[in-house]
């Protein structure tokens, strides 16, 4: 069975306990759906090489210490996740959807990114694939097209044009996303087809994929 570990760097050797930032916050609220929070999950993490299991409520608490990179932010309803650092975003989409600290695989950065296909219905969020372009790393369409270093910035969840975009972004959108991965479904159909290159060409780009974790993940 294979196990997902992260490396967290944290600004403290040991830490026998953790609190809250303060008696508001909730950790639940890192979650899209807060009735999909799950505290207690056990996670494994590497510690500078050595792993430590704890909850998801641990882990969190510890970020939220010292000049961790959730320091600082109070977990509540009033929380808007999009106003987070970069680093901290990076920590909450990797609770909420590559540990499953959220049962449902939504972190509160969550979006519906359904005009990534030129019919919003054929928008397939949980498809998988695992191959050379993902660096043999499964992974689901909302995680790649959250993380992909050259559509990250794009905002899917209202209508999108290709019209005007880079080669990069419609070979990442048309041809990797909607081809190879399938995250239109069967028509393949993103919001950049019709779109080709010459077969050498098309596979010469294939986009760098940054997981939205953005911290090693080994899978044993």
């Amino acid at each position: 069975m294979r196990a997902t570990t992260l490396v967290f760097s944290l600004t403290f050797a040991l830490l026998g306990t953790s609190a809250h930032a303060n008696s508001s916050d909730d950790n639940k609220y890192i979650c899209f759906n807060t009735t999909k929070y799950v505290g207690t999950k056990n996670v494994e993490v590497d510690m500078g090489g050595t792993l430590q299991t704890k909850p998801c409520d641990t882990w969190i608490d510890m970020l939220q210490t010292g000049t961790n990179d959730l320091a600082g932010i109070t977990f509540d309803a009033n929380f808007d996740a999009s106003t987070a650092s970069d680093a901290a975003k990076r920590h909450i989409q990797s609770f909420g959807t590559t540990l499953k600290c959220c049962s449902d695989g939504k972190s509160a950065l969550y979006k519906n990114q359904k005009y990534f296909c030129k019919d919003p219905t054929d928008w397939a969020p949980d498809k998988t694939y695992k191959g050379p372009e993902t660096s043999n790393t499964e992974l689901s369409c909302d995680v790649w097209v959250a993380g992909d270093d050259d559509i990250k910035n794009e905002d899917f969840s209202k209508p999108w044009s290709c019209d005007e975009k880079s080669a990069t972004i419609k070979q990442d959108v048309q041809l990797l996303g909607a081809d190879v991965m399938g995250c239109c479904g069967a028509t393949k159909q993103s919001a950049c087809h019709p779109y080709s290159v010459s077969g050498a060409a098309s596979l010469q780009h294939v986009g760098v994929i940054a997981l939205a974790a953005a911290v090693a993940v080994f899978l044993a």
